[in-house]
């Protein structure tokens, strides 16, 4: 409930900050431009989520040899791990493929990327939204890959124009994730 009131809020946000002040019923098809189909979206976003996969690795082997081996352990992991049973593997599904794409999403390509955009120039943009992204993780020894997330999740929204496509490459790597990691602790 909170993570629905979380997207409804940065909907309103997106929408009362924008510079053209469009209605809410624009907002709600996650800005950009609206004439963009979703398959052009959703296509755009298997695309960019074949090249993440090799990048995040590559990332995250270099990030390895920096700071070592990541000390955390993801929440969904450790939850899992405790409360294994269907119901709790269902919410936590639904929280990290459907909510939290849509949310953060919503706030830092949607809100603060367009935001920096508009002041900054692209580039500026991508770089400071993705930053942001990251810190928003807590995982000091996960920042540089969850900020190449960032820059791919930001890339993907300016090459398309439509959140749609960042929100739908979210969903796609936190189901993959959701699925390894739920994997592993379960095994």
């Amino acid at each position: 409930l909170s993570g629905m009131v979380g997207v409804v809020a940065a909907q309103v946000a997106v929408t009362l900050l924008s510079p053209t002040r469009l209605p809410l019923v624009h907002a709600a098809r996650l800005g950009g431009d609206p004439t963009a189909p979703f398959w052009r979206a959703s296509t755009a976003a298997l695309r960019a989520w074949a090249v993440l996969i090799p990048v995040v690795a590559v990332v995250s082997v270099l990030n390895t040899l920096l700071v070592g081996d990541p000390q955390s352990v993801h929440p969904i992991n450790d939850i899992a791990a405790r409360h294994p049973d269907p119901v709790t593997l269902v919410a936590l599904g639904a929280a990290a493929i459907v909510l939290a794409p849509l949310a953060e999403e919503l706030v830092f390509r949607g809100l603060l990327m367009r935001y920096f955009r508009q002041r900054f120039g692209l580039w500026p943009a991508v770089l400071v939204s993705s930053v942001l992204f990251a810190a928003m993780h807590l995982s000091v020894d996960q920042l540089l890959p969850y900020t190449e997330l960032g820059i791919g999740f930001a890339l993907t929204y300016a090459w398309v124009g439509n959140l749609w496509a960042s929100v739908i490459l979210h969903a796609l790597w936190n189901a993959s994730a959701f699925v390894l990691t739920v994997g592993l602790a379960l095994s």
